[in-house]
């Protein structure tokens, strides 16, 4: 199953992708060109940046994928304002063509004022668009693509068991009193915080903050399987087999 998901981390979910893995072709670029045309002439229709600044500043923004997304370095890294990084995500989450995982307020089950968001793309087609127009620019790492498709498995599995739901902002991250870091939590998860740690190895050192935590945990990984404890609360699953349980 390893192999389906980091495919599936490279083609993503659209059909014309999807179709294109199962006759074993690379993704159709005219097809990467009608994202880019969606980003450039929908998203970015307002935008008074060049065609190449646009696509640096997305090729920028797409490298905070699992981090911070601080807006004043992005900016400072282009030459460009800040308050113009922040128009343009506003562009992108208002095309739904990303989301953002704002950090959790202490016990109530709500952003934080005044921190940084987490930013995801939607699919990783369209996080990988920059590198899919021109090799030259920076691929995505699988390990951050994995741990993107979980949380958009997570939002999925949240809104179609919680139809009601009238905020998008129902998936947090955490940070700790020792300024550590809960990648995925949420009041519809059942107690349960996930991790997105692709390790391929021993696991248990990587699950001590999400131990230290009020949450019992799952880590995410490439391919260890673990649900032994051994004296820990977290569970060790690969992202395959938990993004398949989430969908299904």
């Amino acid at each position: 199953m390893v192999p389906l998901w980091e495919q599936y981390l490279s083609y993503g979910g659209y059909p014309l992708a999807v179709a294109a893995a199962h006759q074993g072709q690379q993704i159709p670029g005219g097809f990467v060109e009608d994202i880019f045309n969606i980003v450039a002439n929908d998203a970015f229709v307002a935008s008074r940046l060049g065609a190449a600044k646009e696509m640096a500043l997305l090729e920028r923004l797409w490298e905070t994928i699992s981090s911070f997304a601080n807006m004043t370095k992005v900016a400072d890294d282009l030459d460009i304002r800040t308050d113009a990084v922040t128009r343009h995500v506003e562009y992108l989450r208002d095309s739904y063509l990303l989301w953002q995982c704002p950090q959790k307020d202490g016990r109530m089950w709500a952003g934080r004022p005044k921190t940084q968001d987490k930013i995801y793309a939607v699919d990783p087609i369209v996080a990988r668009l920059p590198h899919l127009r021109n090799a030259g620019r920076q691929d995505i790492d699988p390990t951050v693509l994995s741990e993107m498709q979980l949380g958009n498995a997570i939002r999925r599995r949240v809104v179609a068991e919680q139809p009601h739901l009238l905020s998008d902002d129902f998936l947090f991250h955490k940070r700790t009193p020792s300024r550590k870091e809960i990648d995925f939590v949420c009041d519809h998860l059942g107690g349960v915080a996930i991790e997105g740690k692709y390790t391929e190895g021993s696991w248990r050192s990587k699950a001590a903050t999400v131990n230290a935590s009020e949450w019992a945990g799952i880590l995410a990984t490439r391919n260890v399987l673990d649900t032994s404890s051994g004296g820990d609360r977290a569970w060790a699953v690969p992202a395959a087999f938990l993004a398949f349980l989430l969908d299904t």
